[in-house]
């Protein structure tokens, strides 16, 4: 449909250009992702589904925003974490970094003490079980993700080339990896557990399947390998 309208306009979209066009089109904050339709990518413009952009009054003002960011959004977290998400310059991910003491305090974890936005953060209820898409950002905002995948486990999660699979988290922790087979009148997800699971944990997979039906607005079964 895009590149339709392209056309109209007299601009080519041969071979792999309607790519590079609606690419560089997001690059310029034109598009970005809309919500699936029919299982296939939709596009909208930026500032039609997530806003205008926020006007800043300089570069340090705009390193400091994202760093508040992403604190806000991953905290517990250090600044080698942000540094690795962010991929901007180590002086200017440390700039931004400091610019945000006023905003954050130190925390002791299992993993040393990292840096969480001021304020009581609300804990989340025990046995908790979310189905991760792949390449989720749980999984990829940190510089390490051992917090959530135990060693033992990375190359379930994670077999090389860096796609992240699908995975089952329990408590903030995978346990299992997921697939899913897309038929037109029902779903199944395949699950594949590290380790026997009991029958609490297997309810809760089945509960968050019952989301996804809802999503979906189809039948969906779950099949424990």
């Amino acid at each position: 449909e895009i590149g339709a309208r392209l056309r109209h306009r007299r601009i080519r979209t041969d071979g792999q250009a309607i790519a590079h066009l609606v690419w560089l089109a997001a690059a310029q904050r034109g598009v970005c992702f809309g919500p699936d339709r029919d299982g296939e990518r939709t596009f909208m413009l930026a500032r039609d589904w997530i806003g205008a952009p926020k006007r800043f009054t300089g570069h340090d003002d705009a390193l400091r925003e994202l760093a508040l960011r992403y604190v806000r959004s991953h905290a517990p977290a250090t600044a080698d974490d942000f540094t690795a998400w962010s991929g901007l310059r180590l002086r200017d991910a440390r700039k931004a970094w400091a610019a945000i003491a006023p905003h954050t305090t130190h925390v002791r974890t299992p993993f040393g003490v990292m840096t969480s936005p001021r304020g009581r953060l609300a804990e989340a209820p025990a046995g908790v079980v979310r189905l991760l898409p792949d390449l989720d950002e749980y999984l990829l905002g940190w510089r390490d993700r051992g917090f959530a995948v135990r060693r033992e486990h990375r190359r379930d999660v994670n077999a090389g080339g860096g796609f992240v699979r699908p995975t089952v988290l329990r408590d903030g922790t995978a346990i299992a990896t997921w697939g899913i087979d897309r038929t037109p009148s029902r779903v199944v997800i395949d699950v594949r557990s590290f380790n026997r699971q009991t029958a609490a944990t297997q309810r809760a997979v089945l509960a968050e399947a019952n989301r996804l039906k809802a999503f979906l607005h189809r039948l969906v079964e779950v099949s424990f390998d």
